[in-house]
């Protein structure tokens, strides 16, 4: 076990650094805790495997606390260094180029991407002309990146846009139909997929919850498939023939969604639904291609149509794709779990929104 108390200006108490998954043998249960900053969201993971780069998204807006926390997979999760800068906006999500040479925040609450070296852990540039970027993904070529646009408080966010990495800017936008949430992209690079959920502000009826088809090749809408129930995330198969979408429901809680839907990329159709947890919010696939996780957030909040459910206790679902089943264990982790990754070498880390901390996970495969 591995101790490190560390001091929160803001909220002035000690916090407890648990880290011990590099031991850990027990598939499928936490095996570790890590104490991260303030609402911790999208984990990036360095290429080589060695780092994960946690977001901290401070959604409450506390003076200083935007930052990224560097920890060290290497060293039973050790803090190697807190990052902070004055582009930071709610940073929700880290994600690198494959050659590890560059690493991506994107700012949610503001109006601009700031990149990062990650060897020397600063800050090299600012690509700016955003509206509310929340999620990016990267081509193989590490040329162009695609950046989803949640929107701010002046600009809707119902836009995917084409990012020049080699310049640093905005070659194009694409329109959705509605606020993109999360997105991916295939393994060669020809295709990125965007979900995009309805607003519980929007006037739109619920069936307009999509998946958008954007073929890279000349940045179009190739198609679009609909039934969802607010789709938060997405994760490809390995074969890249299915992608599995996480229905969150409505972000004010009518409805509340609990199943992730499969669709055949090749038909463009949902073939199936797999019943999770409660508002499952992230998935993602393990390496080995044979099982997906996912984090049900259950951030309920005393709702009285769920008696008995305590509200922020966060669990995550096993999915067996050969057969599309829901496995044991179900794994309790923390509040509020909004983002689950998964290493190379087999561990989860999931993003507990409400409780500041990473759950860390050994998962099968």
């Amino acid at each position: 076990m591995i101790t490190q108390v560390k001091t929160n200006r803001l909220l002035a108490f000690s916090l407890l650094l648990v880290a011990t998954f590099a031991q850990a043998q027990t598939r499928d249960t936490v095996a570790s805790l890590i104490n991260a900053g303030l609402n911790p969201a999208g984990i990036g993971i360095s290429p080589n495997g060695r780092f994960a780069y946690i977001p901290n998204q401070n959604v409450n807006g506390f003076e200083g606390q935007d930052s990224i926390s560097v920890i060290n997979l290497d060293d039973n999760g050790a803090l190697v260094k807190t990052i902070t800068d004055s582009t930071f906006n709610e940073p929700s999500s880290v994600v690198f180029n494959s050659t590890g040479t560059k690493a991506y925040v994107t700012n949610e609450n503001g109006t601009s991407i700031t990149v990062l070296n990650p060897a020397t852990n600063q800050i090299t540039a600012s690509i700016t002309g955003f509206q509310g970027p929340s999620r990016m993904v990267i081509a193989p070529n590490n040329r162009i990146g695609y950046v989803i646009n949640s929107g701010t408080d002046t600009a809707p966010g119902n836009t995917l846009d084409v990012v020049d990495l080699i310049n640093n800017t905005i070659t194009q936008s694409i329109t959705l139909p509605q606020t993109p949430t999360n997105l991916a992209i295939s393994r060669t690079g020809a295709f990125v997929y965007v979900v995009n959920s309805v607003p519980s502000s929007s006037t739109s009826p619920s069936d307009m919850d999509s998946l958008s088809i954007i073929r890279t090749s000349d940045n179009t809408v190739a198609g679009t498939v609909t039934g969802f129930s607010g789709p938060s995330d997405i994760a490809l198969s390995a074969n890249g023939q299915f992608a599995y979408v996480t229905n969150m429901g409505s972000d004010d809680l009518d409805p509340i969604g609990s199943t992730v839907s499969v669709v055949n990329l090749n038909t463009r159709m949902i073939v199936d639904t797999i019943n999770v947890g409660i508002q499952p919010s992230s998935i993602a696939i393990t390496p080995n291609g044979r099982y997906a996780y996912v984090t049900n957030m259950n951030d309920l909040s005393g709702n009285p149509d769920f008696p008995g459910v305590v509200p922020g206790q966060s669990t995550v679902s096993i999915i067996r794709l050969s057969d599309n089943k829901v496995i044991s264990p179900t794994i309790p982790v923390g509040q509020g779990a909004s983002d689950i990754t998964i290493t190379r070498d087999g561990y989860a880390l999931v993003s507990n929104d409400l409780s500041n901390t990473v759950s860390v996970i050994r998962v099968r495969g």
